[in-house]
């Protein structure tokens, strides 16, 4: 186990703000962008900073029990059991997955989210990790986080604040991961992340594509579900009168649409303790009973 404060001393900043003046720039000497020290590819880093100087910023999470709330404000349950991709960005530049697992018979949580950032590899397990505790890996290694920052060799940066794991990329997008604990004992991750839109045509994952359509954000390969119920999400009026073709079409969710950004053991970013992989946390019987808003209770949504 290493500690990230014997790396570096320097403050990672968990603002999404682009850099607004070119005298922050400054190649030769590596100055340190939104508190990510530049490593590798100076130039690129510079070009892509400037071109994001005008992009707003758009938000996508994935919290609770998990409720998932895409980059064009899209809300959906995604009650399942396994790994999947949340984010894929610039062809996996950035790609963060998420590991969800059942914690009675009809509701999962994500308690492993793995990261990959310009090559370097981030993984917070709350469970289920390498070591079978709560573990924060960076690159292969344990590592015990304070609030000091540490620098990743390919861009960017990892700290810990006001209980939230932050990972900042040297292009601007952010990864915050925050540990919670449940009234059973049990710990679960929410995951926010923020990206730029001006990046829209190379997004994709179940944070959806980031095009400002939200029917969209639903379609797998081979179909789009007939009816978009994610507008209904909180319409306890809508829900009532709807609540069979809402079950429906979670049932869609957890199983065709679920299986398009599911992990294989070719593309998973996670570690696994021995004689494990990503088919040990596969299930697709789960959950018995598709909940919805109406049926699930008020303080598992509330808490997340």
């Amino acid at each position: 186990t290493r500690y990230i404060g014997d790396w570096s001393s320097d403050v990672c900043s968990s603002d999404l703000v682009p850099v607004t003046s070119l005298d922050r720039i400054n190649v030769e000497t590596e100055r340190v962008i939104q508190g990510c020290q530049i490593v590798d590819g100076k130039m690129m880093l510079m070009k892509s900073m400037l071109q994001k100087l005008n992009c707003n910023v758009l938000l996508g999470r994935s919290y609770g029990d998990p409720h998932i709330s895409t980059f064009d404000k899209s809300n959906y349950s995604f009650q399942t059991a396994g790994e999947f991709t949340l984010l894929n960005l610039n062809n996996g530049y950035l790609e963060v997955q998420c590991r969800q697992k059942p914690q009675n018979e009809n509701f999962s949580f994500n308690t492993a989210v793995a990261i990959r950032l310009a090559g370097d590899k981030i993984g917070l397990y709350e469970s289920d990790g390498p070591s079978g505790d709560v573990e924060l890996r960076i690159n292969g290694t344990s590592y015990i986080v304070g609030s000091t920052s540490f620098p990743l060799p390919h861009g960017g940066c990892v700290r810990f604040s006001e209980g939230k794991y932050i990972v900042s990329a040297p292009t601007g997008e952010v990864i915050t991961l925050e540990i919670k604990n449940w009234r059973g004992g049990f710990g679960f991750i929410n995951v926010n992340v923020k990206v730029f839109a001006c990046d829209r045509s190379n997004v994709k994952g179940l944070l959806g594509n980031a095009n400002g359509d939200t029917d969209d954000d639903f379609v797998t390969t081979s179909r789009r579900p007939t009816t978009n119920y994610s507008a209904m999400f909180g319409n306890s009026l809508v829900a009532k009168l709807s609540a069979q073709a809402e079950r429906q079409y979670l049932t869609y969710l957890a199983n065709e649409f679920a299986d398009q950004w599911r992990v294989t053991n070719e593309n998973s970013l996670f570690e696994y303790a021995p004689g494990r992989n990503t088919l040990s946390y596969t299930d697709r019987t789960f959950p018995d009973r598709k909940s919805t808003r109406l049926n699930s209770s008020h303080r598992c949504i509330s808490y997340a």
